[in-house]
């Protein structure tokens, strides 16, 4: 299992991408995951990670991206190496009735096939609203009775826990329909996003479940982060010492 920063966590250094992958690069992180509107000089960036040894996990994208692949998003991903797409939202509106959620399973479900026909995986980044209940079931669930079985998931376990539902027996269900997780670090009751270890998420539980569905990679990510170094370093660190130990 491999480990890296999702970019969201260091969007407010102002600083060169160089500058940024230098930073990523001097701790114990394998790789980055970033979004296809980070990625402006795509074949640049592949030299930029190939010269200091990391990795893109994976690229996230919209919808637009999604509909039309063609627009930019192929290239990009041909650019990068990358062979996994994730959509990293869609709002509480796209799940507020069955309806919708059905809606939503088949929106998801085209992207899936699409990509599929160039040889890309498709997975859907989730928030704390998908948890909502709907009639005695969450919003997940009945998107998962309908969605494409090639959709896959990247689950956001702290955004999990603060929907009110498992992180942990969710990793254990979706088993191989998920090959990374974000550990974003709450408190689940109040939604605040805390330094990795200082929250509701327990780690050691979250990468031990990881590693026995063979997730491939466990990213760090905090949406408002005190300062983005200081958690890059943290965060970083954190991960090293469970992988270790787990």
């Amino acid at each position: 299992m491999q480990s890296a920063i999702q970019f969201y966590t260091l969007r407010a250094l102002d600083e060169p991408l160089d500058r940024t992958l230098d930073r990523v690069a001097e701790t114990s992180l394998d790789g980055v995951e970033f979004g296809v509107g980070e990625a402006t000089s795509p074949a640049d960036i592949a030299d930029e990670l190939a010269d200091r040894d990391l990795q893109l996990a994976n690229l996230m994208a919209g919808t637009d991206d999604l509909e039309n692949p063609q627009s930019g998003l192929l290239e990009v991903c041909d650019a990068l190496d990358c062979d996994t797409v994730v959509l990293g939202y869609l709002d509480a509106s796209y799940f507020e009735s069955v309806e919708r959620v059905e809606e939503t399973s088949t929106m998801l479900s085209e992207f899936a096939r699409t990509l599929d026909e160039y040889g890309l995986n498709f997975h859907y980044h989730n928030h704390d609203h998908e948890f909502g209940e709907i009639g005695g079931r969450t919003a997940f669930d009945i998107l998962l009775e309908s969605v494409d079985e090639r959709v896959g998931f990247e689950l956001d376990l702290g955004w999990i826990g603060t929907g009110g539902d498992d992180p942990y027996a969710r990793l254990n269900s979706l088993g191989d329909r998920v090959s990374s997780v974000h550990v974003k670090d709450m408190h689940f009751e109040t939604g605040k996003f805390v330094s990795l270890g200082e929250g509701d998420l327990n780690l050691d539980r979250a990468i031990r479940t990881a590693q026995e569905q063979n997730v491939e990679w466990v990213i760090y990510e905090n949406d408002e982060p005190d300062d983005p170094v200081t958690e890059l370093e943290h965060g970083a660190d954190r991960l090293a010492d469970e992988v270790k130990n787990t």
